[in-house]
């Protein structure tokens, strides 16, 4: 729905349902295409993940840091995905400017898990 009807949803309110039930675990190929979409949409519209005022910052990088947590439901496409996200965030000012507060609030392994990708070759 999210992907190819959008403007037929009200996506201030299908997103934060959406997201609750994120990461998916048990089915990896709905896991897979779940997160992939996530990512999708990170990219191409970063304000309707994160709210137009950044607010669900906090949130998503904890999804990011437990998306990497299982690998099963990562693959190498999802991984690079992330990595363009962070990427993306970090050469956004006004997006950065609340990453970086976000990450001083973020737990030590949330942290490692989002620098280790970000590091990664």
């Amino acid at each position: 729905i999210l992907r190819h009807c959008s403007q037929s949803v009200n996506i201030e309110e299908i997103i934060p349902l959406w997201l609750n039930n994120l990461p998916l675990k048990r089915d990896v190929d709905e896991a897979i295409l779940q997160h992939e979409i996530l990512l999708d949409l990170a990219i191409s519209n970063p304000g309707v993940i994160l709210r137009e005022d950044y607010s669900g910052m906090g949130s998503f990088l904890s999804l990011l840091a437990k998306m990497l947590s299982e690998p099963k439901v990562v693959n190498e496409s999802t991984r690079a995905k992330i990595k363009r996200v962070l990427a993306d965030f970090h050469a956004d000012a006004k997006i950065d400017k609340v990453l970086t507060e976000t990450v001083k609030n973020l737990n030590d392994l949330d942290c490692s898990r989002l620098r280790d990708i970000i590091n990664e070759n």
